[in-house]
């Protein structure tokens, strides 16, 4: 089917995220143990969107609804193999997902159940600035002459120790930041469990702004993406027991 081209009401901000985050237990403290594993590859394959020649391209199987008001999208991608790497590694299924895929039976839905877990991998996400903050994850962008991203410290996606709100810095066009941060989760009481790791590490590049759009579907909504190379690394990294 042939895509058609698209306006958005007014200039809408567009903001490319790369997502290589990972929860570890003892076994992979060491940083020598997991950076292969878990090293930033050269392309990835994106079900987001891309922005081309001014246009940006959108996967229509992955948008949310748009409405008139919206003038920033983030676009989300991840540093993984598949969605089922997506959806373990990066934390996204909860007790009840897991508890539905573990059962699933031949007279179930079964193609029903893994599209439900599927839909939970946001890939992109919409907002206004003009309304308030957009937040993903432990991050929140605000925007004022520039965009600026501040640390939404959250215990339950970030662990302790505790983190101020504070600014990390500012996004300008074309100029990418690399965004380390970490924390620990320990478990006690009926939950107790071994201790794990979390870092946090993004790659966030701000594309400019757009005014005309496509909705992409089938085999050509999925884009190759090269990770930028140069950026600016903001270590926020902090020794954990």
């Amino acid at each position: 089917m042939a895509s058609v081209r698209l306006k958005f009401p007014r200039p809408v901000h567009v903001i490319q995220i790369f997502n290589n985050s990972l929860v570890y237990g003892k076994d992979e403290k060491s940083f020598a143990q997991r950076k292969d594993k878990y090293a930033w590859k050269d392309t990835i394959l994106s079900k987001s969107g891309i922005l081309e020649e001014g246009i940006l391209k959108l996967n229509k199987s992955k948008m949310p609804p748009l409405d008139d008001n919206i003038n920033v999208i983030l676009l989300i991608d991840y540093n993984a193999n598949d969605e089922t790497e997506i959806l373990t590694r990066f934390e996204l299924l909860d007790f009840y997902d897991y508890v539905e895929l573990s059962n699933i039976s031949p007279t179930m839905d079964a193609h029903r159940i893994i599209r439900k877990t599927l839909d939970k991998i946001p890939y992109v996400i919409a907002g206004n600035f003009s309304t308030g903050p957009l937040v993903w994850d432990v991050l929140e962008f605000r925007k004022w002459k520039n965009i600026h991203i501040y640390l939404r410290w959250d215990e339950e996606r970030l662990g302790m120790p505790k983190r101020e709100f504070f600014k990390i810095c500012e996004l300008y066009p074309h100029k990418p930041v690399e965004i380390l941060i970490n924390g620990r989760k320990d478990f006690s009481g009926t939950k107790r469990r071994e201790r794990l790791f979390v870092e946090k590490d993004y790659i966030i590049e701000y594309l400019g702004e757009v005014r005309e759009y496509e909705l992409i579907e089938g085999y050509r909504a999925i884009f190759q993406k090269q990770i930028p190379r140069e950026r600016n690394v903001i270590n926020l990294l902090k020794p954990l027991a």
